[in-house]
């Protein structure tokens, strides 16, 4: 065999190794039917949610400031704790947050201008949720509670 022909065999070799471990990984996320999607829906009560503002700046709230919640029910349940942490920017916040269920940790983050009525983007989590994606929303459903809703897919 010349030069030229080994190193085509090897070319032809290395990009049948890679063809056979990606086509799963093509095939797995081309097909949504594949991935499991799971609903969970909790009603929170905003009087027992604890929370710390911090303030930085001159005005009322401007960019800088931050805040931090928790939210731990009584009753234990499939919701085991919810905490979040923002930082506003100019007009709007980002935030950060994770929601622990039976089975594991969902983490969470997106940007808004009304935290209470948004969505969020799932990053990931753990045990049950490790390759986790999907959404996290938050509606009010009273002037006293607010509904989250979790969208998971994985």
């Amino acid at each position: 065999m010349t030069a030229q022909s080994v190193r085509a065999a090897s070319v032809a070799l290395v990009a049948s190794a890679l063809l056979a471990i990606a086509a799963p990984v093509v095939a797995r996320g081309s097909s949504p039917s594949a991935e499991k999607t799971t609903t969970l829906r909790f009603t929170v009560p905003t009087a027992a949610v604890k929370a710390h503002a911090t303030n930085v700046g001159p005005h009322a709230m401007s960019p800088g400031d931050g805040f931090q919640e928790s939210y731990r029910p009584r009753n234990t349940g499939p919701l085991r704790r919810q905490d979040a942490i923002g930082i506003a920017t100019y007009g709007r916040g980002m935030f950060l947050g994770s929601i622990s269920v039976t089975g594991g940790q969902i983490l969470y983050a997106g940007a808004t201008d009304n935290q209470d009525h948004t969505s969020y983007a799932i990053l990931g989590g753990t045990g049950r949720y490790a390759s986790a994606s999907g959404t996290v929303q938050l509606r009010p459903i009273s002037s006293t509670r607010v509904r989250i809703t979790l969208t998971v897919t994985g």
